[in-house]
């Protein structure tokens, strides 16, 4: 059984997922089926101005000191390394950070207990999306997949405006690779020459794919 899920919001604590898989059990076995269980949390950490990602769950044994590892499969790799590991407390429970920052996490995550492995949870963060008024019509939009090897040339971004309490699409650009951002930076710069109005950048749900989740910029004044 695998799961999967699109993360909704970026502030706060968010739950992705819950998951649990069990072991083999036949009729030629007596024992109980063992199983383990995965939360993967994604919150906002005020202090660094970024998100962090929190692990935890259980296993079927309810015994103290099983060892417990979370292994991560990066949405552009074909591998998964373990991220974080933990031992169970007297109940059986198990809570763990990562042991190095995750910065987008987006993937999938597994959680390993003896022979038994959790199904995976699937995260997709919404895709890094920021907007600078250059004044005189001119918005430049920068969108960034983080550590994610994503490729974005020709994918869409939109120039939305808002009116009468709904935004509506007035531009569409293409992107393309920021000279000065590395590989993982995208730009478009929109031309909009209409004063006051109340504009925000958005990257569809077609151009985040398949890593990340759409996202929109704050909106500003032309």
């Amino acid at each position: 059984m695998r799961k999967a899920l699109a993360l909704v919001g970026a502030a706060g604590l968010a739950a992705i997922g819950v998951a649990a898989i069990h072991g083999p059990a036949g009729a030629t076995t007596a024992r109980a089926p063992q199983a383990v269980t995965l939360k993967v949390e994604r919150y906002y950490f005020a202090p660094t101005k970024s998100h962090r990602f929190r692990f935890s769950g259980s296993i079927s044994s309810r015994v103290a000191e099983e060892y417990v590892a979370v292994m991560h499969q990066r949405c552009d790799q074909s591998f998964a390394t373990a991220v974080a590991g933990t031992q169970t407390d007297a109940s059986g429970l198990w809570r763990t950070d990562p042991t190095s920052p995750l910065f987008a996490g987006a993937g999938t995550f597994e959680a390993r207990w003896k022979e038994e492995r959790s199904a995976s949870v699937r995260v997709r963060p919404p895709i890094q999306l920021t907007a600078v008024n250059l004044g005189k019509g001119k918005a430049r939009v920068t969108v960034s997949t983080y550590d994610i090897q994503q490729d974005l040339k020709g994918r869409a971004v939109v120039l939305e405006r808002l009116r009468n309490g709904t935004w509506s699409e007035v531009r569409r650009g293409k992107l393309a690779r920021d000279a000065g951002g590395g590989y993982a930076s995208w730009v478009f710069t929109f031309t909009y020459p209409v004063r006051g109005a109340t504009l925000r950048a958005s990257v569809p749900a077609a151009t985040a794919a398949p890593c990340f989740a759409r996202a929109t910029t704050k909106k500003w004044k032309s």
